[in-house]
């Protein structure tokens, strides 16, 4: 799958250069594909799905230009941080 890189460019909608890698660009859509199928109970059979919704919200956040993703948000308000405990 090739994702549209250029989407990204410029969060201030000036057309800049992107702040982020096409690694840590994959990288935040993968973190908000798993909550999303987090979410959903974690039933699988829906990876696509939960992968083209995260790369859509992943990548209209950059566009709008919030100070950290949208993941994060989520997973918090499902009452997780999403760190892992070091037991």
């Amino acid at each position: 799958m090739t994702m549209d890189t250029h989407a990204t460019k410029g969060r201030d909608g000036a057309g800049g250069a992107s702040p982020l890698s096409d690694e840590q660009l994959r990288d935040l859509i993968a973190r908000r594909a798993f909550a999303l199928y987090e979410m959903r109970g974690c039933r699988d059979g829906h990876d696509t799905e939960d992968w083209l919704e995260a790369e859509k919200r992943t990548l209209a956040d950059l566009r709008s230009g919030p100070e950290r993703p949208r993941v994060h948000r989520e997973r918090q308000s499902r009452g997780t941080s999403g760190a892992r405990s070091a037991s």
